[in-house]
């Protein structure tokens, strides 16, 4: 279709290239060959009369002009993607939709199979894709708002405090933390005091080269608290693998700390200082309000989370 005497699958290619960066990552985006991509970038090359992108390296870099377009492209193209999902109803039961949510190790451990169990019952033609975010702990806002804008994603679930101003939310619940330990560790019984938690061992969860740490562990810092460290992971289902047989214990978040008691031999303590819980939430690109798809399924993440058990969440 031409608009203005342009094409305007055009615009659909000059994204991809933004965010794929190369020729080759946009044309398997599209479905397309890579002489197609390139035919297209000569057009946009023409009608902006800028090159748009040039090689450095294996990469391609946009120009100042290709910079200057590149968000309100992406706008368009989730306006209209926004407009076309459009119904006067959405009808779960009948409808084939892929939902695209981007989560952390925590959340895609804890909530979304939940969650998923419960469309499978209601929705059976619903799928969902989950793309994994990096920590918690390594998460900025700007990066939140980068998963929202501009990688296509229909929610981002994350805690409260990383969320985009930019973008509506939805809190889901609260996460508390507790303590775990291997149930064969004599020398707790059935309680946790500070002393003891101090004086043991712990399993903890840290990032990117030693640089990060898991959000229990900055409130620890703030609080005075300094752990022993035995070990550190990076994924939080590795944590009770050093727990069990051991001394060791380890902070977790409530949920996570009750799968692994499924699974492990554990005992779950509360945590014996002061860490405020962390309000778990649902963000979505504004731009999507419009979509009956996307309200249903909030709907649906709201309901699944009130089904959390009370020992779950503060």
């Amino acid at each position: 279709m031409r608009f203005h005497g342009v094409n305007l699958n055009l615009l659909v290619v000059m994204n991809a290239l933004m965010e794929e960066g190369t020729v080759s990552g946009a044309a398997v985006r599209l479905n397309l060959s890579q002489p197609a991509i390139s035919n297209a970038l000569a057009q946009l090359r023409t009608h902006y009369q800028d090159k748009l992108f040039v090689s450095v390296g294996s990469r391609m870099v946009a120009t100042e002009l290709a910079q200057r377009v590149a968000q309100p492209i992406r706008d368009i193209l989730l306006q209209s993607q926004a407009v076309i999902q459009e119904r006067s109803g959405f009808e779960p039961a009948n409808a084939k939709r892929r939902f695209f949510v981007a989560v952390s190790d925590y959340e895609g451990t804890v909530f979304m199979p939940l969650l998923t169990r419960h469309l499978s019952q209601v929705a059976p033609g619903i799928s969902v894709s989950l793309r994994l975010t990096i920590s918690h702990a390594q998460l900025t806002v700007p990066q939140v708002a980068n998963i929202l804008e501009h990688r296509q994603n229909d929610f981002v679930i994350l805690p409260d405090a990383l969320a985009s101003q930019n973008h509506p939310r939805a809190k889901l619940f609260d996460e508390r933390y507790v303590c775990i330990a291997w149930k064969g560790n004599d020398q707790l019984n059935t309680s946790l005091s500070l002393d003891q938690y101090l004086e043991s061992t712990h399993v903890i969860a840290e990032f990117a080269d030693s640089r990060s740490q898991s959000l229990d562990g900055d409130a620890l810092v703030t609080l005075g608290h300094v752990r022993k460290v035995g070990i550190a992971v990076e994924q939080f289902s590795l944590i009770p693998e050093f727990v069990v047989g051991t001394k060791q214990i380890a902070t977790v978040h409530a949920g996570l700390a009750r799968l692994f008691a499924r699974r492990f031999p554990l005992n779950i303590f509360p945590i014996p200082v002061e860490i405020p819980p962390m309000s778990i939430i649902a963000q979505w690109n504004s731009i999507r309000e419009l979509d009956p798809g996307v309200r249903w399924f909030l709907r649906q993440m709201s309901e699944v989370a009130q089904t959390i058990p009370e020992t779950d969440h503060a």
